[in-house]
């Protein structure tokens, strides 16, 4: 039976139909009640209650507007070190973290070619210049002796010459004659002194063959890891491919140092052996060469000697006879040197002798500065940063090799966002913070902006550059200084008070918070009071008039007598850094908490508090916000009271319009 079978069956169906109404009609009027409640005309609101609405009084003090981002220090002078020439590290005398001087060597190539190449042109700048000494000087005996053995070898020449034109001549005669026994016999021994060569070549062509096989085993057991084919019979002899691979293994053998000795020493059996080999098939296709010729050359024994065998032969008598000419004009030679040593030198060879000098010291100064370039030296005092080199290693010109950093001169790259950009302009002060250097705080000014973009997934940022300002630098913005001081400060103060009914903080004093506002406790970057006369970054107090030093317990330098910054730890490259850059600073500005104000389409106003206790709508212009406050241009004045936080019945209400909060940039400036 269903449920509905039992609802409707028996005398007492029409009872559970009247309960059922009686419980329908109690569910429609709560809902009714809870709707009246909740969406009841004219008291409609989404965002606030009765228990959230609260006051704030305008009052008049000072407008800032700052920028956060944060950067990385780094050396405003340093410099990646590298060896002008390529070579084998030597020594290397410095490490990270030491302090160098300009000039000090840092570390040493090996300097053995090039301190030779330095004696070599030593030798010949002094050859040079004993030869133009000699030249201003009489004839020495071993001159004489020399001259006169010219003399002697031009004349030998001659003689050799006259005795190629009697050879050449009786060769000419005899091929005319015909071959004679002797000639004959001569040719049967060249056959067979062939024969047997080409006996001896075939059988090194075995012999090498037996020591590839061998060779391409040991190759394929002790050198797997170079992971070639080569141990296949067929692979035999190498082809110009597998050589090449071959020659690449013993440049870059695999595994480690034990297991790359086997394999360049299988590698360099192989190629040896597949050399032989070679080597000895060339030798075969030679000695088969050389027993062909001479067949040959017994064949032409007995053939009549040809034209143009007559006429090499009849050219050969004629260079013979031009051989003689040139040997007489040799001697004539020889004797005219040996005659010119008595005569003084001409201006031409003096001068040639001088150039002569000059080249080889130039050449003897290029030596020089090769060996030095060897040794790298510190372009500047500093600290060493880093060291890419070892003893040993091979480094080259593009080989960093070291980093310097002069620890006294650091700057901050900043990372701008697109949106913060056109508020970044050189000559802003700031203040900085390290997180590796807690309690330190540093005075800044930006000295350039990049407009060169870089993307990194998919944000875009630009980067400026930060001075950290120290010593006569402090003194020199003194009055940028107390400004940046002044509106940290400021900033900062606005920035504690207690909830969004928190009053602003005018002139460095705390805020007097508005009806549920709560003062707030913070303070300053610095640990400093933000009100006036609270301390500031490692010393200098701004409610006394002075600019904060930056160390040295705390005193500042009034007046400028004293230095700031002589003490002041600096950060090292690297470390990450958080600004805060005052773009704007008003003064005497009315202030009105963001949250107090309204927007409905282009029209800007607030909630007015009479006397009476009644409120008012008074639309307003606005002159720049920070963090927390909202400069007010026209329509309210001083000590007015306005009412923050949701209005019942109002059209904003009504329209579940919350307060507006002035847009946040990017940087945190608002």
């Amino acid at each position: 039976m269903t449920s509905s079978e039992t609802l409707f069956e028996g005398p007492s169906w029409r009872g559970r139909i009247v309960k059922l109404l009686v419980a329908l009609a109690v569910v429609a009027g709560v809902s009714a009640t809870g709707y009246w409640f909740l969406f009841r005309p004219g008291e409609k609101t989404g965002t606030a209650t009765a228990g959230t609405t609260s006051e704030a009084t305008v009052t008049k003090g000072k407008l800032v507007s700052t920028l956060t981002s944060t950067g990385t220090a780094a050396s405003t002078v340093s410099g990646k070190l590298t060896f002008s020439s390529s070579g084998t590290v030597k020594a290397v005398n410095v490490a990270v973290g030491d302090k160098v001087t300009a000039g000090q060597v840092l570390a040493t190539l090996d300097d053995k070619d090039a301190a030779r190449k330095v004696e070599s042109a030593q030798s010949n700048l002094t050859s040079a210049q004993l030869k133009l000494a000699e030249l201003k000087e009489p004839p020495k005996t071993l001159d004489l002796v020399s001259a006169q053995s010219a003399i002697l070898s031009a004349n030998q020449s001659l003689l050799n010459a006259q005795t190629q034109l009697t050879t050449a001549e009786a060769n000419l005669a005899k091929a005319k004659a015909g071959p004679t026994t002797t000639d004959l016999l001569a040719a049967d021994n060249a056959i067979v002194s062939a024969q047997n060569g080409l006996e001896s070549a075939n059988r090194n062509v075995e012999s090498a063959w037996t020591n590839l096989i061998v060779a391409q085993r040991t190759f394929c057991t002790n050198a797997k890891a170079a992971n070639i084919s080569v141990c296949q019979l067929t692979d035999l002899p190498l082809s110009d491919l597998r050589v090449a691979d071959l020659q690449d293994v013993l440049r870059t053998p695999p595994g480690n140092s034990q297991q790359q000795a086997t394999v360049v020493s299988a590698t360099q059996g192989l190629l040896s052996a597949n050399n032989s080999y070679v080597s000895a098939k060339a030798s075969v296709t030679t000695a088969q060469n050389t027993l062909t010729s001479a067949i040959q050359k017994k064949s032409d024994l007995y053939t009549a000697t040809d034209a143009a065998t007559l006429a090499q032969l009849e050219n050969a008598v004629v260079s013979a006879r031009t051989a003689i000419t040139t040997a007489q004009l040799g001697v004539q030679t020889a004797q005219e040197k040996y005659n010119a040593l008595f005569e003084p030198p001409t201006a031409l060879e003096l001068l040639t002798a001088e150039q002569n000098v000059r080249s080889a010291e130039i050449a003897l100064e290029t030596a020089k500065d090769t060996l030095a370039a060897l040794s790298l030296k510190a372009p500047f005092a500093g600290n060493v940063a880093a060291v890419g080199v070892a003893a040993g290693d091979n480094a080259s010109p593009s080989t960093a090799a070291f980093t310097i950093s002069d620890p006294q001169g650091v700057r901050i790259d900043l990372q701008v966002s697109e949106q913060d950009l056109p508020k970044v302009k050189a000559g802003l002060f700031g203040l900085a913070t390290f997180e590796a250097l807690t309690g330190q705080q540093y005075f800044v000014k930006i000295t350039a902006v990049s407009n060169a973009a870089t993307v990194t997934q998919g944000v875009v940022t630009y980067t400026a550059q930060a001075q950290i300002l120290r010593g006569q630098d402090l003194i020199t913005n003194q009055a940028e200084i107390q400004k940046v001081l002044s509106g940290v400060q400021s900033a900062a103060a606005s920035g504690r008070t207690g909830g969004s009914t928190g009053g602003s903080a005018p002139n460095g004093a705390s805020g007097s918070p508005a009806a549920g506002g709560t003062p707030g406790t913070g303070r300053t970057p610095g640990g400093g009071t933000p009100a006036a006369g609270g301390s500031v970054p490692a010393g200098g107090t701004p409610g006394a008039g002075r600019t904060p030093g930056a160390g040295g317990g705390g005193s500042g330098f009034p007046g400028g007598n004293v230095t700031p910054g002589a003490s002041q730890t600096l950060p090292s490259p690297g470390m990450n850094a958080s600004i805060t850059l005052v773009l704007d600073v008003k003064e005497d500005v009315l202030l009105l908490p963001t949250t107090a104000i309204r927007r409905q389409g282009r029209t800007t106003f607030v909630y007015k508090k009479k006397d009476d206790g009644t409120m008012e709508q008074v639309t307003i212009t606005t002159s720049g916000s920070d963090s927390t406050n909202t400069g007010i241009a026209t329509g309210l004045v001083e000590g007015d009271k306005v009412v923050v936080g949701a209005v019942p019945g109002s059209p904003t209400a009504r329209a579940s319009t919350s307060p507006t909060r002035a847009p946040t940039t990017a940087g945190g400036v608002r």
